[in-house]
């Protein structure tokens, strides 16, 4: 009996991806899964899969890589797919939704982490009238709303996320929902393990599957690193996190807890900030009806003082309590010129030693911001001369009487003084000088 032999058959004959209504011949090579296999029977066959023995013999094994796992899916041996950030590789050919790290289907291939940037704060809305479809109007809405978010709320039935932001008030969802008028909808995004994000001034890795969870929640996240935030001055109302660094006073704080801000002293006491460096800031001369900070250092009269409170300013020597000597004033005096008028003011927070020029007869008033210590007054005639003053009862003179001034136009008399706590004691030093 004669044998016909096929000479085409002598090699190989590569047939591509194995396929169940294909019929195969002897030699035939077909990819199932990652891995090659060549059809051995001696007769033609369809319906047999890879695996039966009888009709092939693998070849090569290898992977094939099939991008994200897709529940919709029934993958083969050896293929790889990336599911929440890590790659899996199947080892037993699934049905469709058998998802990684099922181990009886799928083998950690390799571990990996996603970085997803800021992370998405929880939005909120409120939603247009809107029937049986997947379109959904929104009113108004806090936040930003993207694709992808999970969306929940009274009226939405099973996973619904968001398939198309067209604007942020029309969006499409992913499924179709019945909504009455004005229902309030919350908009999340969803993380998977190993999403890596940025919050406030530190980076956090998702531990487990979370939607809705800040990661501050240590249960669904971890810190991955450790940074601050500078959030320039610090100002009420507002939303700090955790390790964001603001400016208050001539002193910087750290932000121990996530916190929107109130009355900083008040927050500062309930441990939500830390002092995290020291400084002072300079404010120049002392000014009433300022609000002024701890460590703000001011002139007054020549010295240097820090505020050792929060405070709003008074008078100076009301506010004493407020303030420590920073630097005395020593010999260095700061100079003033003072504004003529019916009534003549000194406000020794701007200066000890007072120039004057007096056009007419005018009244000294008692001088503000005093403190104990010596004091000078330069006083001109004007271009007429013969100019009077009346002095405030807190300045006391030699024999109960205020001296007599120079009565020549452009003459120049000098006064010097000392404040003992109540009284301001004068004297004429100088009259007449040229």
């Amino acid at each position: 009996m004669s044998t016909t032999i096929d000479l085409g058959k002598l090699r190989f004959n590569w047939a591509g991806e194995w396929s169940v209504s294909t019929e195969y011949e002897s030699n035939d090579l077909v990819r199932y899964g990652g891995d090659v296999f060549v059809y051995v029977y001696a007769l033609a066959a369809t319906g047999n899969l890879t695996t039966d023995t009888t009709y092939w013999s693998l070849v090569q094994e290898g992977l094939s890589w099939k991008g994200e796992y897709a529940a919709g899916t029934a993958y083969k041996p050896h293929e790889v797919v990336q599911h929440a950030n890590n790659a899996y590789v199947c080892i037993l050919l699934t049905t469709a939704g058998t998802a990684p790290p099922n181990a009886t289907y799928w083998e950690l291939l390799a571990t990996g982490i996603k970085f997803e940037g800021q992370y998405a704060e929880a939005t909120a809305a409120v939603n247009g009238t809107t029937s049986s479809t997947t379109a959904l109007v929104v009113d108004t809405n806090v936040g930003t709303i993207v694709v992808g978010m999970v969306v929940t709320g009274s009226g939405i039935s099973g996973t619904v996320t968001v398939s198309t932001v067209t604007d942020q008030n029309n969006l499409v969802l992913s499924s179709a929902q019945s909504l009455t008028n004005d229902v309030a909808l919350s908009f999340d995004t969803s993380y998977q393990v190993d999403d890596v994000v940025y919050y406030g001034a530190n980076t956090y890795i998702c531990v487990q599957n979370s939607t809705g969870n800040i990661p501050t929640v240590t249960a669904y996240w971890n810190q991955f690193s450790h940074g601050m935030e500078h959030k320039g001055n610090w100002a009420t109302t507002t939303a700090y996190k955790v390790d964001d660094v603001v400016s208050y006073g001539g002193q910087t704080y750290k932000a121990l807890a996530g916190h929107t801000s109130g009355t900083f002293a008040t927050d500062l006491a309930a441990s939500k900030w830390v002092k995290f460096s020291g400084g002072m800031d300079w404010k120049g001369n002392w000014a009433t009806s300022t609000a002024y900070k701890v460590n703000d250092i001011v002139n007054s009269s020549g010295s240097v003082y820090v505020a050792s409170a929060d405070h709003t300013s008074g008078t100076f020597n009301s506010d004493s309590a407020h303030w420590d000597t920073f630097a005395n004033a020593g010999t260095v005096y700061a100079t003033q010129t003072l504004t003529d008028g019916a009534t003549v003011n000194w406000d020794h927070a701007f200066g000890n030693v007072a120039l004057w020029t007096i056009a007419d007869n005018r009244t000294m008033a008692a001088p503000t911001n005093l403190g104990v210590g010596s004091s000078a007054l330069r006083l001109t005639q004007d271009g007429t001369g013969s100019r009077t003053v009346t002095w405030n009862a807190i300045f006391k003179w030699s024999a109960g009487a205020a001296p007599v001034l120079s009565t020549a136009a452009n003459a120049v008399d000098v006064l010097a003084f000392i404040y003992d706590g109540t009284n301001i004691y004068g004297s004429l030093v100088s009259r007449g000088a040229a």
